[in-house]
């Protein structure tokens, strides 16, 4: 009877181990199941954070090709304010020749009317003398 009864205790132990290592077991598939679905995730979210970075790289290389359009582009303003400064420079001077022109030629017009007058003026005074 000892030996059954130790038959019983060793059978009631082995249940509640068997019941035991099923709950574990099932404890275990869990976790499997949820580490599998967190792998998931982070794969995910590792590929979405690729796609992020290439987008991020794509960004600043627009932002520095941008920023060396805008550099240059503030240069050949500054380059076109000096080229029409020295344009307006160009102009005031031809307007100066011209007018210096134009009274040159008021002036020797007045001259050469003035010379005509005295040469006509001459000849009358050697056709008539």
């Amino acid at each position: 009877q000892t030996l059954s009864l130790e038959l019983e205790r060793v059978r009631s132990q082995l249940s509640s181990t068997t019941t035991q290592l099923s709950t574990i077991q099932t404890v275990n598939d869990n976790l499997q199941s949820e580490f599998s679905s967190t792998a998931e995730q982070l794969s995910t979210l590792q590929t979405q954070n690729l796609n992020l970075q290439t987008e991020l790289e794509a960004e600043r290389s627009r932002a520095k090709a941008a920023e060396e359009d805008a550099a240059f582009t503030s240069k050949l303003a500054k380059k076109a304010v000096e080229d029409a400064a020295f344009a307006l420079k160009l102009v005031k001077q031809a307007q100066m020749a011209i007018l210096e022109s134009g009274q040159r030629l008021k002036f020797d017009g007045k001259w050469w009317d003035s010379a005509s007058l005295l040469t006509n003026c001459s000849g009358m005074n050697y056709g008539g003398g």
